[in-house]
C-alpha cells in the first residue's frame, strides 16, 4: 500500500498543523497495510505510577479491555483495571518483578510487556490496596457534582499542546507559569494540574471528533487537510481552576486533599468550568442540572469536605462579576463591542485575578453561606 505524504493546511500563516498529528495520522495510515494486531506502549511518570496505552495495528482502539498487572514470580494478579475511550490507563508501579498484561476476547489478541519497578525515592504503594484501580468506580446514576462515569480509569492529563490564542501576552504566560493544585488518592499519591493544562484540556474537547473525521478520510486514502483549533483563555476554565484552589484552601488548609473526600460543584453548566474541575479530580461529573448559558449569576460554587461534612457556598466579588458580565455580554450578542474590547476585557480580568492571586490575595472570591446546609437555589 502506498503511503501519501499529509501536508498541514496553512491559512495565511495561522493555526498552522503541528508536527504531532500528522505523524499520528500518518502511522494510521501506514497501520492498515498490517493485521488487526495489538500495541503496547509504557510511559513511566517516575512519581511511582506509569501510564499504559494498547491500541490495534489497524487504528482501532483498546478501550475497555482489562489490563492486568501479575507477579513474574507466582503469576499472581497484583493489580487490574481498564482501558479508558482513549485506550490508556495509569497504573501504581509494583516492588516486584512483573507483567503488564493486555487481554482481549480474541484469540492471538493478547500482549504482556515487562512493567516498571519502583525504584529509589518513589513512594511504594501498598498492595493490599491494589486489588481494584486508584480510582474507585463511579456510579452511572451520580448525584449533581458527584462522580458520573462508570469507568474507573483517571482523566489523563492533555497528551497534546494546541498552538496558544494572540490574547496569551508574554505576561500572563508568566502568570500561568505556576499556577497548580493537587489532590491525592487512597495510595497518597499526587495529582498535580496545572491552569494551563485546565486550558488545553477545555480546548481539546472536540478533537476526539476531529481526529475521528481524520482517521476515516486516511484509511479512504483521502487527503486530510484542516486547521487546529487554538487554545484560549476561557473564563470558564480559568473561574474552574481558581474555585477549586479557593475551595481547597478554605477547606483543607495546607494539605492535599484526598480527591474523593472532595465534592465541588457550580450552579452554571458552563463546560470550562466543569471541565477544568474534571481534570483535577480525574474523574467525570454529573452536570445535568446546571444553569444554562454563561453568566456571572451562574457562578455560584458549593464545596464539601464529605469526611466531616464541611461546606462552602461562594462567588466572585462584585466587581469581578460586573467585568465578567461585560464580557459575557460581547460573547453572546456578537457585534455588540468591538473584537479589541473584547481582548482587552478578557486580558485585563484575567491579570487581575491571576496576579492577585500570585500576592496570595483571594478576595475575588466571597463566602455567601459557611453555614452546614446548602441554598436551595444551588
Amino acid at each position: 500500500m502506498e503511503t501519501k505524504v499529509l501536508k498541514p493546511y496553512k491559512n495565511t500563516g495561522k493555526g498552522i498543523l503541528r508536527r504531532g498529528l500528522p505523524l499520528l495520522l500518518l502511522a494510521m495510515l501506514a497501520a492498515t497495510a498490517y493485521a488487526h494486531k495489538p500495541l503496547m506502549m509504557i510511559e513511566d511518570h517516575e512519581n511511582g505510577t506509569f501510564t499504559v496505552t494498547v491500541g490495534f495495528s489497524d487504528g482501532e482502539s483498546g478501550a475497555g479491555a482489562p489490563i492486568l498487572l501479575k507477579s513474574k514470580t507466582n503469576g499472581e494478579v497484583l493489580w487490574k483495571g481498564s482501558l479508558n475511550a482513549e485506550g490508556a490507563l495509569q497504573c501504581p508501579k509494583m516492588m516486584e518483578p512483573y507483567v503488564v498484561r493486555f487481554v482481549d476476547d480474541e484469540p492471538g489478541h493478547s500482549v504482556e510487556r515487562d512493567g516498571i519497578v519502583l525504584k529509589a525515592g518513589e513512594s511504594a504503594p501498598e498492595l493490599s490496596a491494589l486489588a481494584s484501580p486508584i480510582i474507585p468506580a463511579g456510579a452511572a446514576d451520580a448525584k449533581f457534582g458527584e462522580t458520573a462515569s462508570e469507568s474507573s480509569d483517571l482523566i489523563l492529563h492533555p497528551q497534546w499542546t494546541l498552538p496558544l490564542k494572540a490574547h496569551f501576552t508574554e505576561e500572563i504566560k508568566r502568570l500561568l507559569a505556576d499556577k497548580t493544585v493537587s489532590v491525592r488518592n487512597v495510595l497518597g499519591m499526587v495529582r498535580t494540574t496545572s491552569l494551563m493544562q485546565c486550558l488545553q484540556y477545555h480546548a481539546q474537547s472536540k478533537m476526539g471528533a476531529l481526529v475521528a473525521v481524520a482517521e476515516e478520510k486516511v484509511k479512504a486514502g483521502k487527503r486530510v487537510d484542516f486547521e487546529l483549533p487554538q487554545a484560549g483563555l476561557c473564563p470558564g476554565a480559568l473561574s474552574g481552576f481558581l474555585a477549586m484552589d479557593f475551595a481547597i484552601r478554605e477547606l483543607y488548609g495546607d494539605e492535599v486533599p484526598l480527591m474523593d473526600d472532595l465534592r465541588i460543584e457550580c450552579k452554571g453548566k458552563m463546560g470550562g468550568i466543569w471541565d477544568a474541575f474534571e481534570l483535577i479530580l480525574g474523574r467525570r461529573l454529573s452536570r445535568e442540572r446546571g444553569v444554562l448559558g454563561p453568566s456571572p449569576k451562574a457562578m455560584v460554587f458549593f464545596a464539601e469536605r464529605l469526611s466531616d461534612g464541611k461546606r462552602i457556598v461562594f462567588t466572585y466579588d462584585d466587581d469581578t462579576k460586573a467585568r465578567l458580565q461585560r464580557f459575557f455580554e460581547g460573547k453572546t450578542n456578537p457585534g455588540t463591542l468591538p473584537k479589541d474590547e473584547m481582548s482587552q476585557i478578557r486580558q485585563g480580568l484575567v491579570k487581575d485575578l491571576l496576579g492577585r492571586h500570585a500576592r496570595k490575595d483571594y478576595s475575588y472570591f466571597m463566602i455567601l453561606n459557611g453555614g452546614p446546609e446548602k441554598p436551595e437555589s444551588l
